[in-house]
């Protein structure tokens, strides 16, 4: 992803997105629907609560997961968590406690 930013201040916009591209994850690989990648970019770039199902998924608790899941997060949970175990940080899920400590973390 290229972030381009037009103002008057060309090193500030550079710096932006810099930064910005470093926060890119990378789902290539994996298939995850569109709309759960971006609850995940925003909870692991901004700690944003990412929904009820994604919670379960961070809390590793399966059972809630499965039963809040849409259509399409159903299909795609083993993804997902194959996602997590690979890509994410390890200090942001696969508890409870984690999931808490990652969100209440600024």
């Amino acid at each position: 992803m290229t972030v381009e930013l037009v103002t008057e201040d060309s090193a500030v916009c550079a710096d932006y997105a810099a930064r910005n591209e470093e926060r890119c994850l990378d789902f290539s690989g994996y298939k995850v629907p569109e709309h759960t990648q971006g609850a995940i970019e925003r909870y692991i770039n901004n700690r944003l609560y990412p929904g009820s199902f994604l919670g379960a998924v961070l809390s590793n608790d399966l059972k809630q997961a499965v039963t809040l899941a849409d259509e399409e997060n159903k299909e795609a949970l083993v993804e997902i968590v194959y996602w997590f175990y690979n890509r994410a940080p390890r200090h942001c899920w696969g508890s409870v406690e984690l999931f808490r400590n990652y969100l209440n973390s600024k």
